[in-house]
């Protein structure tokens, strides 16, 4: 190891250790039920003011206490570089709404609420995708809404082909394929089935490739450090595995990234795609695609674009030789900042917030799921497509990125190697959980990596098989 990058990694290590603590201290004597009516904090996040706004205004006029919120509207693109600026000058917010892509690049700026305070089993019992954001030592923040990935389709297409219910699995998908694919000369595609395999024109390839990798049994990246057992001080550790083979002869990645490239085979039923046609999403607008992969906060965008489109959602199909469902979502959390004025009161505003009451209105206001369980279980969902999304999200799966923008360049030319044929899927996918590695963060890194080919205490259940 590099000298200069260990001395660097102990010093972080230290100041991880002085953050843990003065959370412990902070939240020693903190009662959950003490002041949230009357908590003040500033809230930095990138939902629209205006649904913030008027969905608070809805609760205090419903009685709810949320608290005494100040919320400001951050631009996705520039959020990250904001805030880093914004703490550096102690100029920052008390809380931050982030996704769980966010996480590994600002856990050292957020405070670990110490499971003395929020209890780890009442947390897991409590919130869907909760282990996400259950660190070592405490919560980094608390479970708000969930986006799944979901399947669009085209209601008349179905109909049109004979397809009287939506599929389920994806040997649904790949039979009914030549049903909705219409093919004219030189393999021009008038109408597709589905648009799978490419990664610049298929919108949210790299969440397809993680739903998939999901199905087959990786969890792309997770923490090696347990909940609530580790020392205090030793900092949260993360490792990749999209190369890892657990107890099976195909690697997971490789299954997922085998399934998604077969669609832009010319030689193949399942040829569906090809990188010449527009956006699967500007396809499925036009009507020229009959299924479409997106998340599930797109339909009312979708709805907008094109009012005559008739088109429902569903769970997105499953693999049949697994017992236990999975869709990736990007879930979001309220978080505190190791730099609040007063890390008790924004924890009370964040309570506030993360309420039943509250989770329901800011879902229905959103299209998005409430992070709480009882929600999720309850008959909360009016509309058909609501108990979508509700089921999707029940069994949502987040994904821990090392680097969100740079997962989504490395996730690219792993599929672009295999498409261009430059690479086979064996050597992407290890390439890709190479380069996926680099990208964690210095005080992140594993001391000694589990990598590709160890499975530690992730061994699924499920075989690779899509």
């Amino acid at each position: 190891m590099n000298p200069q990058s260990s001395i660097f990694q102990m010093i972080l290590m230290v100041v991880a250790g002085i953050v843990a603590l003065g959370a412990i201290l902070v939240f020693a004597f903190y009662r959950p039920d003490s002041g949230a009516e009357g908590a003040a904090a500033v809230v930095w996040g990138t939902l629209p003011t205006e649904i913030v706004t008027n969905t608070l205004v809805k609760l205090q006029g419903e009685g709810e206490p949320v608290g005494r919120v100040t919320y400001v509207e951050k631009d996705a693109a520039t959020f990250d570089r904001e805030l880093t600026d914004a703490i550096a000058n102690d100029q920052g917010p008390d809380v931050i709404l982030i996704e769980a892509g966010q996480l590994i690049r600002h856990s050292l700026r957020i405070v670990q609420v110490p499971y003395a305070t929020v209890p780890l089993r009442d947390f897991r019992d409590t919130y869907a995708t909760a282990e996400t954001w259950a660190g070592s030592l405490g919560t980094y923040g608390v479970p708000f809404l969930l986006d799944p990935l979901v399947l669009y389709y085209n209601t008349a297409a179905l109909a049109s082909a004979g397809q009287a219910t939506v599929p389920e699995y994806w040997d649904q998908v790949i039979a009914i394929a030549p049903k909705l694919t219409r093919r004219g000369e030189n393999l021009a595609l008038a109408k597709s089935a589905i648009g799978l395999g490419e990664y610049q024109n298929v919108t949210h390839a790299k969440e397809i490739i993680y739903a998939l990798s999901l199905q087959a049994g990786t969890p792309i990246v997770s923490r090696l450090t347990p909940a609530g057992e580790t020392d205090l001080g030793l900092g949260d550790r993360y490792d990749v595995y999209l190369g890892a083979r657990f107890e099976y002869p195909t690697p997971p990645a490789d299954a997922a990234l085998l399934f998604f490239t077969q669609f832009v085979d010319p030689s193949k039923d399942v040829y569906t795609w090809n990188r010449s046609l527009p956006s699967t999403r500007d396809r499925f607008l036009s009507g020229d695609l009959a299924m479409y992969l997106g998340l599930a906060s797109e339909r009312g965008v979708l709805r907008q674009s094109n009012p005559n489109l008739p088109f429902d959602l569903a769970v997105l199909p499953q693999s049949r030789s697994r017992d236990t469902k999975a869709t990736y979502a990007r879930s979001y959390a309220l978080a505190i900042v190791r730099t609040a004025k007063d890390p008790a009161a924004a924890y009370a505003a964040i309570q506030a917030l993360t309420g039943e009451a509250s989770q329901r209105a800011f879902a229905a206001a959103t299209g998005l799921a409430p992070s709480r369980r009882a929600l999720l279980g309850a008959a909360a969902a009016s509309r058909a497509e609501d108990a979508a999304v509700y089921a999707s999200a029940i069994v949502a799966q987040p994904v821990l990125e090392p680097d969100p923008e740079g997962m989504s360049g490395v996730v690219g030319r792993m599929v672009e190697a295999v498409t261009s044929g430059r690479s086979g899927i064996d050597a992407a996918v290890d390439f890709a959980d190479r380069s996926a590695r680099e990208l964690l963060p210095v005080f992140a890194k594993p001391e000694q990596s589990a990598g590709a080919g160890a499975a530690g205490n992730l061994v699924p259940s499920l075989a690779p098989t899509i």
